[in-house]
Formats: C-alpha cells, structure tokens, sequence
C-alpha cells in the first residue's frame, strides 16, 4: 500500500514572520473564516489535509512555509499503530480472547486518536527536525597556496639571541650594618645655584609694563531700557503679589497700667 501522510499545523510561526501576518495569509490560503483561524492558532494540533500522498502533502508544506507557518507531515495513526505492531512482541491473549497491545507506541497513538493531541508520535526513523529547521553547511574555498609545511624538527620561529653576560660585581662589597656611605656626608655645604641668567633692575624702575593689561569695558546695549517715571508701578498687575501678610502673633504682649 502506498504511504499516505496527514498534514497538520499547531501554530508554530518560522522565525522571523509576524504571527498576525501568518493568520491573515493561512487565512487567504484556505479560505478559513476568523472561527477557523482561531482553532489553528489556539496552540493545539490541527488536522489540515488527511491521507494524501507524499507529493501532495510536500506541496501542502511549501504552501505554509510561504506563509510563514510550518506544517507537520505524519503518517495517519493507523500506519503508525501498525508499525509499532510489527517491533512489538505479540502478548497472550487474554480470557475474553481479544489481545491487547502494550507496546509504548501503540498506547501514545491510541490516546492521540482519541482527539487534537498536542504531541504525537512519529515511526521510527523519522527526522527529528524539519527542513527549515537544519543548519545550513556552506563550504568555503581556503586559499593555501601561500602555506608550506615545513620540515621535522624545523622550528617554527628564529632563535632568541643569547642573553647578556651578568655584570661584573668584583668590586662590590657589602658594608656593615649602620656604616656610612663614602661620599654621602651630610656636612658638606649644599652646591650654590646657577644665578648666571638672572639680573637686577636699576633702582626706581617701573614693573607696570609686567602687569595684565586692562580689560576695556564692555559695550552695553541699553537701547532696550527706559526709565520710568516717578511713582509709576514697576510690575504689572499679573505679577504682582497680591496677597495679603498674616498679622503677627501678640499672644505674647500685654499692656500694662
């Protein structure tokens, strides 16, 4: 029998697409009403197309991928079950005479079967990720031509030069502990500055031409300014303070006879 595939979806948006846009083109492509949308992007898994061959349901999944939705393409459950009965080991038949399967993948494909599951179990074999999904190998072209491999033993890098021989320390000694250095003496008098460049003015002379000049005035532009007349109010009436001092406090103050 030929291999047939259910296509499904679960909501799942490839990366890089605005979940809003997906909804508005799976909806163009299906001809799915706002009911419809909603049930494939409730987070469940939904059957799409049922039992069509591999080159349809290929077609199903370039579709949504244009759309920026990703598919999943499974056998029905029915062929899934029935791969997992061919691995499984046949069990005893019980008193009533029905067999029951126990094998892993049969339960989890009866249970999907039983309604919108949200994991289901794929046959063996099958890729763990989608084509979408796989990281692209792109080869690159190294240009070696300017590399060469050099002999056994060849070093890779010339010799350090020698180090310098150590200085010669013959005529060192080392001195007894509180003992004065030759030469250091504290008694002799501090070297006399060099005054070579240095002359006095005669005396009377003038220093002004030393001092920072003086800066001129700055020019004021007072164009704009004008005086007012004599018991004219200096502020206008919107900003004035209006408002009248509390009286101060005699609480304290007493008149005598």
């Amino acid at each position: 029998m030929a291999n047939t595939y259910n296509v499904h979806y679960a909501g799942e948006v490839i990366t890089g697409h605005e979940p809003a846009q997906v909804r508005a083109r799976l909806g163009k492509l299906f001809g799915a009403d706002d009911a419809t949308l909603d049930k494939l992007f409730s987070g469940r898994t939904r059957l799409i197309k049922k039992g069509c061959d591999r080159a349809t349901a290929e077609k199903y999944r370039a579709a949504m991928q244009r759309a920026g939705a990703v598919a999943i393409l499974e056998p029905p459950l029915e062929a899934q079950t029935a791969s997992a009965d061919q691995t499984a080991a046949p069990a005893p038949a019980p008193a009533g005479g029905r067999q029951q399967d126990e094998h892993p993948a049969t339960q989890a494909a009866a249970t999907a079967a039983g309604g919108d599951a949200a994991l289901q179990l794929r046959p063996p074999q099958s890729a763990v990720l989608e084509e979408h999904e796989r990281t692209r190998h792109v080869p690159r072209e190294v240009d070696t031509s300017a590399l060469a491999v050099g002999e056994q033993g060849e070093r890779l890098s010339p010799e350090a030069p020698p180090a310098p021989p150590a200085p010669d320390t013959s005529h060192l000694g080392i001195a007894e502990a509180g003992a004065d250095i030759p030469g250091m003496s504290s008694d002799a008098p501090p070297p006399a500055p060099n005054t070579d460049a240095i002359g006095l003015a005669p005396e009377g002379t003038d220093f002004s031409d030393c001092a920072a000049a003086t800066a001129p005035p700055p020019q004021l532009d007072l164009s704009g300014i004008q005086i007012a007349a004599e018991g004219e109010d200096l502020l206008e009436e919107r900003y004035r303070d209006t408002t009248a001092p509390p009286a101060p406090d005699t609480d304290h103050l007493s008149l005598k006879d």
